[in-house]
């Protein structure tokens, strides 16, 4: 090679783009990064290791390369174009804008070592790498994997994080990095490791550095660990307090047990006792020494004696638990029972409370997720993905600064509710609609380009769905997956008849061929085999959209904690149950772990409730038509307040009506009111999300 060549090409500087939304993953196994094909068409085959040699030799050789990558203090790497845009459309791209010298192309990778880019480069030859290379960039390599999109060696490289790098030295370097390299599932484990090691990781330097340059990051992570001591605390005292309670009823059935069978030296008169019997109750030992005590006190009046006080305190709340006194054998019960209708309303409610918590706590039995509001869940320990949602709402609802939830306004609106006006899913008659899979693969289509529609104020939702319901009417093959592929921003607009261009057509286009390709690559081309995955589970739906699908997977970073949303995810499986009426493919057994949908609409409705109150700040800006980017934190309050607000709305018209009301019900009943509504006043911002 012309190292002359080289030296001027390296003085040739290329902006790097800002990398696109992450592809699905593709499959990868063994430690080497043997890819498995992923298309069913062609089968499932293996790459050989000649083949693999031989695609190392042609980069380590660098036979006809035609591309020069600049690195770091003057390195060099050579390649050949035609790989280098096959294996990332990051380097397509910058390849198309590369300058040309001769046959060489020049592009520039900075900002990570020289060898690091190697291993990156010879990793999209052969699918490979060396161990030592990984164990010693796979930092950098983990970077260079989403910049450059090249999904199965981020995988590879956040798996091998998990199992192998992952230590107390560097978790929150790497913490940090799965934030920004989009990587939920690494950033939740070193989530988890910090707050389970927080005193050493509170030594190390990683920590130091963060705290010197991203204090909010720093913050977000020590409310995290306040919550974790909290809900640590919270849950030993509802171990303390359920113990307590089934040391009670165990101390009834003991009671009943002397007072009706007899148990070794006490009991009925009538009962052969026998002192070396076995007794399965293990309260009767203390319970009959109290018996005996009772018996010869003295005093033995309540407050006399505080063994006697116990004593008169269990035979009461025996009293309260026996459902028939009338043949009771335990002393005094119809008495109590009698002496109850005289008690103060306080000493019954007081009664009640401690009756319903012994029998909840035996009859239900004792759960993390029935001792534990969502609210208080600390976010290492959720697990489904709704329970992300409403725990994360909630989580910015207790921190929120532009945005707060009027708790009185909620009540009084929901005074004023006698019950949900039941509102029809297609009550304008503008969806397509035949009871089949061709109206799953329509209300997929319609929900990913279903979002940001004010910057043309003559286009709304009704024109996107009527339009596209009209071109399936016209052409039931317009939205196959490999059409989806194909569509152009002209033809997207042909398609819904509209004149001119539309709000972020671009990346409406970007979206349609995303769901196309990824239909086609892992559901045989058919939205409906996305819903027969989900095991009749909107939950489910949500979180297979959301994993396969980037454009669905709506989530932001708010205060150093990741906030999720799946609006549009949500709004798949909420369409599909209003379109098949709960049933076929729109039956869910879950249909109430869905949240409303937070857009732009829902929180305009409630401001108007007064149910959300805005900061002068924020109310100005809406006011004013001015814009709010997406992901700032007024944007995420603004979404995760309305569903935590109406998760309360929705628990209490539930108790007022006394059967359950779905979030779904009531998100259509908010919007199809604001959608009414001409003067409605909402925020605005740019987004594929909403």
């Amino acid at each position: 090679m012309d190292s002359s060549c080289c030296k001027s090409l390296s003085k040739t500087k290329s902006l790097t783009p800002a990398p696109p939304p992450l592809p699905p993953a593709a499959n990868v196994c063994s430690s080497k990064c043997l890819l498995k094909n992923n298309y069913a068409s062609r089968g499932r085959s293996y790459v050989s290791s000649a083949t693999k040699d031989l695609w190392g030799r042609l980069f380590s050789e660098g036979y006809k390369a035609d591309v020069c990558i600049n690195t770091e203090n003057g390195g060099v790497v050579y390649a050949h174009s035609n790989i280098l845009a096959m294996t990332s459309p990051v380097l397509r791209g910058m390849l198309k804008q590369a300058k040309r010298l001769d046959r060489w192309r020049s592009i520039l990778i900075s900002g990570v070592p020289h060898d690091a880019v190697r291993a990156f480069i010879q990793f999209l030859y052969s699918s490979c790498y060396e161990k030592e290379e990984m164990e010693e960039f796979i930092l950098p390599l983990l970077v260079l994997s989403h910049v450059y999109v090249v999904p199965h060696l981020k995988s590879e490289c956040e798996q091998k994080l998990e199992l192998d790098v992952l230590t107390i030295d560097n978790v929150v370097d790497v913490f940090q990095l799965s934030l920004l390299c989009d990587a939920p599932r690494l950033s939740l484990i070193c989530h988890r490791m910090m707050l389970k090691n927080f005193k050493a990781v509170l030594e190390s330097e990683g920590w130091k550095a963060m705290k010197q340059s991203h204090p909010v990051l720093e913050k977000g992570v020590l409310l995290s660990v306040a919550e974790e001591e909290n809900a640590k605390s919270e849950r030993i005292r509802k171990l303390n307090e359920r113990k307590t309670y089934l040391q009670l009823y165990e101390a009834m059935e003991a009671l009943v047990h002397i007072c009706r069978d007899g148990c070794k030296t006490i009991g009925p008169h009538d009962k052969d006792l026998k002192a070396n019997q076995p007794c399965k109750y293990t309260a009767c030992k203390g319970l009959e020494l109290l018996v005996r005590h009772f018996a010869g006190c003295k005093p033995r009046v309540p407050g006399g004696c505080v063994h006697c006080k116990r004593m008169w305190q269990l035979l009461e709340l025996h009293s309260r638990l026996c459902a028939d006194p009338d043949y009771c054998r335990v002393p005094l019960c119809r008495n109590f029972k009698q002496r109850i209708l005289k008690q103060s309303k306080k000493d019954e409610t007081r009664w009640k409370i401690l009756v319903e918590k012994i029998l909840r706590t035996k009859g239900v039995g004792f759960t993390q997720t029935n001792t534990t509001p969502h609210c208080s869940v600390p976010m290492s320990q959720v697990e489904n993905t709704m329970d992300n949602v409403r725990a994360s709402s909630a989580w910015v609802a207790t921190r929120s600064s532009h945005v707060l939830i009027d708790s009185e306004a909620i009540e009084k609106v929901v005074k004023t509710i006698d019950t949900i006006p039941k509102v029809e899913w297609d009550f304008e008659g503008i969806h397509y609609c035949d009871n089949g899979p061709l109206s799953v693969q329509y209300l997929l289509v319609l929900d990913a380009l279903n979002f940001c529609f004010w910057p043309d104020k003559d286009l709304n939702y009704d024109d996107l769905a009527s339009g596209l319901k009209e071109a399936l009417q016209n052409d039931k093959s317009a939205f196959d997956a490999d059409r989806l592929q194909k569509y152009t921003g002209p033809q997207l607009r042909e398609l819904l008849k509209w004149p001119r261009p539309l709000p972020l057509e671009d990346e409406r286009v970007r979206l349609l061929h995303e769901v196309g390709i990824e239909l086609e690559r892992s559901f045989n081309g058919k939205a409906s085999n996305i819903v027969e995955c989900c095991g009749k589970s909107a939950a489910n739906l949500v979180d297979i959209v959301a994993r396969h699908f980037p454009g669905f997977r709506d989530h932001s970073v708010y205060k150093g904690r990741q906030i999720f949303i799946y609006k549009r995810a949500q709004i798949f499986a909420a369409d599909l149950w209003g379109a098949f009426r709960g049933q076929g493919y729109g039956e869910f057994k879950d249909i109430g772990s869905l949240t409303i949908m937070a857009d732009y609409i829902v929180p305009a409705v409630l401001r108007q409730f007064g149910v959300l109150k805005y900061s002068p700040t924020l109310a100005s800006t809406i006011e004013a038509s001015g814009e709010i980017g997406a992901g700032t934190e007024e944007e995420v309050e603004l979404r995760a307040c309305s569903i935590h607000a109406v998760e309360k709305m929705r628990e209490l018209i539930s108790v007022k009506s006394g059967r359950e009301v779905l979030s779904v019900e009531l998100d259509l009943w908010l919007w199809a009111s604001g959608v009414q509504l001409a003067s409605l006043q909402h925020h605005r911002t740019l987004s594929i999300y909403y």
